[in-house]
């Protein structure tokens, strides 16, 4: 294990790393130290410009047997790292690198080519990726380009393999604008059949966007993205899978996180995922709250426990979803629907196996607490019950199956009754206002 040093004061051609006389680029160190790894290296405050012979970016493409940490120096006062003059990239692996953790480091595309589908840090050629961490840095993404802009990317061919990447306490800012919509705090993305992308952590991370949003998963397995705040203005707050039906799986899970978007939906949980939880996160969403969309054909998707609200369509949404089990959740509908069961109409498929039970709902909105829908829109299967009603508005229960307008718990519970063993809401209640007494 060596301790070693980059500073802007060094040299790579007459330093030796250390402390006395450290290198001059990050770029040196990292092609120096021994791959036995275990090693530190500390980097200095200032800007550093970063490129091998050839690449205008940090090239990344050795390969270490345990960990290498590439680190502030001073924390309080973080290095930034970028691309010498007009880079498509600032950090980018090729090969089979293994074993990288940057910390407390500030990554910026500022120098960036205008134009074109980069990226701050690209994880996209070679064979195999694993064993990379991002603890602490600050990752700027310019967002002025005419094609899609990403913070961290990774973009998997056939034979590319990501394995055991962990992204946590990391601050995303955007820079610049986009009316593209187009650009991706960090996004994971299988583009051709036979490539691995697995065990990706996403862990207390902060992604405040405007036009931008902030994760994007397509063919990731065994993914989780715990706690963290995750917001956009015009985009998706989370986007897991393809808003359609898509081609590649997803699997994982989203637990404790504050997830939403002021003009679209905040999360959506699209084709075609399968064994997926969503647990214990606050959503809240402009036109739609939380949405499960073509997904959980084969085992299933989870949400439980979770604060839900949506804006002008729905707060939960289930379209053309099938096998879901909802609990434990509390709804409000502000403008919308509360909870929706519908078909996607882009791909025809039904809503089927919907069980929506021991969830609180309630209205604020004029558009009811429900909209089930009839057999057009929904195969079967489905159970709801146990559940905790508190409805406002005029339409109050909203519509079930074929009864546009419940009013009362009553009709709530006839509506069921030509619909599987019709005991649907049967143990269903109203929510009991408390009354507080004043002593004078």
């Amino acid at each position: 294990m060596g301790t070693y040093y980059v500073r802007k004061d060094g040299n790579d051609t007459t330093g030796d790393g250390s402390s006395a006389t450290p290198w001059l680029t990050v770029f040196k160190a990292i092609n120096t130290v021994p791959i036995a790894g275990n090693h530190i290296i500390n980097v200095g405050p200032g800007t550093y410009a970063e490129e091998n012979a050839t690449l205008k970016y940090l090239y990344v493409d050795r390969t270490f047997l345990n960990w290498v940490t590439i680190q502030a120096e001073d924390p309080a006062n973080p290095p930034v790292i970028r691309g010498n003059g007009s880079a498509d990239f600032t950090l980018r692996s090729d090969h089979t690198p293994t074993y990288y953790r940057w910390k407390n480091l500030i990554f910026d595309d500022t120098d960036a080519v205008g134009g074109k589908a980069t990226a701050v840090i690209a994880l996209t050629s070679g064979t195999a990726t694993n064993h990379w961490e991002f603890d602490g840095c600050t990752i700027r993404f310019t967002q002025n380009q005419n094609n899609y802009r990403y913070g961290i990317f990774a973009n998997l061919g056939a034979t590319f393999v990501l394995d055991s990447i962990t992204i946590k306490n990391c601050t995303f800012v955007e820079q610049g604008t986009d009316t593209t919509l187009k650009a991706r705090a960090i996004r994971f993305n299988m583009n051709a059949a036979g490539g691995v992308m697995t065990n990706i952590i996403i862990q207390n991370c902060t992604a405040l966007m405007t036009q931008s949003t902030p994760i994007d998963l397509i063919g990731v397995t065994d993914f989780l993205i715990d706690s963290g705040t995750y917001r956009s203005r015009d985009c998706y707050g989370l986007l897991i899978g393809t808003d359609g039906a898509g081609t590649y799986a997803q699997s994982g899970t989203i637990r404790n996180a504050v997830v939403s978007s002021t003009n679209s939906h905040a999360l959506l949980v699209g084709g075609p995922c399968d064994n997926v939880t969503v647990t214990g996160c606050t959503i809240s969403g402009g036109d739609q709250g939380f949405v499960f969309k073509n997904c959980g054909f084969t085992t299933g998707v989870t949400a439980t426990n979770n604060q839900i609200s949506g804006g002008s369509n729905n707060a939960f949404y289930c379209k053309g979803a099938k096998n879901v089990t909802a609990s434990g959740n509390t709804i409000r509908n502000t403008a919308g629907v509360g909870f929706r069961v519908g078909v996607d109409s882009g791909t025809g498929n039904k809503c089927q196996n919907i069980n929506f039970q021991r969830n609180k709902i309630f209205g604020t909105g004029t558009n009811g607490l429900l909209a089930w829908a009839d057999d057009t829109g929904d195969s079967g299967g489905g159970v709801c019950n146990y559940n905790t009603y508190g409805p406002k508005g005029t339409n109050k229960f909203g519509g079930v199956r074929s009864d546009p307008e419940v009013l009362t718990l009553t009709e709530l519970k006839a509506a069921w009754s030509a619909y599987g063993d019709g005991s649907n809401d049967s143990h269903s209640r109203l929510l009991k206002r408390s009354r507080v007494k004043v002593r004078i």
